[in-house]
């Protein structure tokens, strides 16, 4: 589904039953649980300044901070479980987009990113209205949302749009 090489030169696949990392040498199988004891599926990995790696899945997100796993749900804040899309930005933030929308997070709460709503395309397999498939930190530090109605950029205060009235 996803992988990234990080700061330390290792691989790290995100599957759909859990994560591996592999050294060069050794593939090593981690099986992320959810609440309910079931194996999720991997759809983004993110690296923070830091080493953290952000894991973006079915249910939700996890910290891994090379010994221990840390979850986080709708229980804690997060706008919802199916997550796309993850990144780390410049400024240690973790920015998260679902099935429901995008959010943000500071390490200590979630924050939710005010993106207009788009017509889902039912066609083009999993959707919404406020899908979030993918998002990235350009060099000025500003934060673009790729969503099924086109692009859109966070410059800190202002959200800008992009889409097809655009050109």
């Amino acid at each position: 589904r996803t992988m990234l090489q990080d700061k330390n030169k290792i691989f790290w696949f995100g599957t759909q039953n859990g994560l591996c990392r592999y050294d060069g040498q050794r593939l090593v199988y981690f099986d992320i649980k959810n609440l309910n004891g079931k194996s999720i599926t991997i759809k983004a990995i993110a690296e923070d300044k830091t080493g953290n790696l952000w894991i973006g899945h079915s249910d939700g997100i996890t910290k891994y901070d090379g010994t221990y796993f840390i979850n986080y749900s709708e229980n804690d804040g997060l706008i919802d479980n199916d997550v796309w899309c993850i990144t780390t930005d410049r400024n240690g933030t973790v920015w998260i987009g679902t099935l429901q929308g995008a959010c943000s997070f500071d390490g200590e709460k979630f924050a939710p990113v005010a993106l207009p709503k788009a017509k889902p395309d039912p066609t083009k397999g999993v959707t919404s209205d406020k899908m979030v498939h993918h998002i990235m930190e350009d060099q000025k530090g500003q934060i673009w949302f790729s969503t099924n109605g086109g692009a859109y950029r966070f410059d800190g205060t202002t959200i800008t749009g992009l889409s097809e009235k655009n050109g």
